[in-house]
């Protein structure tokens, strides 16, 4: 917690929080022709959509101990609105801003901040997987199966969780993707 003798001002978004979730696998077994199939019979096509909204996340002070309480759990100290002001991205581009650095601050010493815990929420994930199948019958028990999968088709860019350090001067931004 920011402060051990209120537990109550830690009330907020636990950490796996996403709030949205949907998940759909779509399988087709293609129909047997009545001729060439072995060549054209035990065709299988598969899909798997996967989104979902970002996960919660807080700004902190990082190893800054604002409070004087040796919690070190310091939250930043909201200051404007993190979303007014954020610099367009370019899709190509390596960085992506999340939010505005300039809308937080270190709290006074002494202090608690006015931010709530896990108050703010990542990039979303979105991902299609494709797979297609050929079975091959060997015996009647024993079949050989060939496949090709592709994940992520559509190469949708899922960001990671934005830098949340207020000391970090790449606050605001996302460098990289999720694993």
């Amino acid at each position: 917690p920011q402060n051990s003798y209120c537990l109550r001002c830690d009330y907020g978004n636990a950490d796996f929080d996403i709030r949205h979730s949907f998940s759909m696998y779509l399988g087709y077994n293609v129909p047997q022709p009545s001729r060439y199939r072995l060549l054209l019979g035990g065709w299988q096509l598969n899909t798997l959509f996967t989104f979902s909204t970002g996960s919660p996340f807080t700004v902190t002070t990082g190893s800054t101990d604002t409070s004087l309480t040796d919690e070190k759990n310091d939250r930043a100290e909201v200051v404007g609105n993190p979303f007014s002001g954020v610099p367009a991205s370019d899709r190509a581009a390596s960085t992506v801003y999340w939010f505005n650095k300039d809308a937080f601050t270190a709290p006074t010493l002494r202090t608690y901040s006015n931010e709530g815990r896990n108050e703010f929420y990542g990039p979303p994930i979105r991902q299609i997987d494709f797979s297609i199948f050929k079975n091959f019958p060997i015996t009647e028990r024993a079949r050989l199966q060939l496949r090709a999968e592709i994940f992520n088709i559509t190469n949708f860019r899922n960001l990671a969780t934005p830098a949340n350090n207020v000391a970090s001067s790449s606050l605001g931004t996302v460098t990289s993707t999720y694993d």
